[in-house]
């Protein structure tokens, strides 16, 4: 079996910084790059997150959202990846994403549920294999 891996950021810039408490969008407050899933079955999403002070434990949610066809878009989350930040050290944490019949994901909003710390350092990655058995 062969296979060809490729990894790409859906933020080409990690974020500096979210204010607590907020939520920020893509087309608004950053551009996500639209990754191309035709082919692929399964994705890993890969984010990280650092807190803005020792004492930061609110959620990080990065929202993914889907296309069929790269004109229409969903307006509600394929998936989600929550991280819950642990003071100032920064967590990266890595979750499977079934991906079959979508052509492309792109990145629809990051939320800073903490009520009093920032997020950052802030990013998500997507990896993906292609394979076939000879």
């Amino acid at each position: 079996m062969s296979k060809n891996h490729s990894q790409r950021n859906f933020i080409a810039s990690d974020i500096a910084s979210i204010a607590k408490a907020t939520t920020i969008t893509e087309g608004t407050d950053f551009d996500s790059q639209v990754i191309d899933v035709t082919d692929v079955d399964v994705i890993v999403l890969q984010g990280k997150v650092t807190g803005g002070n020792a004492s930061a434990s609110g959620n990080v949610t990065f929202t993914i959202l889907g296309t069929l066809d790269d004109s229409l878009w969903d307006t509600v989350a394929v998936a989600t990846l929550v991280i819950a930040m642990s003071g100032a050290s920064q967590i990266v944490q890595s979750d499977p994403l079934d991906v079959r019949g979508y052509r492309s994901l792109k990145l629809g909003s990051i939320q800073n549920a903490d009520a009093s710390y920032t997020a950052t350092v802030v990013n998500l990655k997507c990896g993906k294999s292609y394979g076939h058995i000879q």
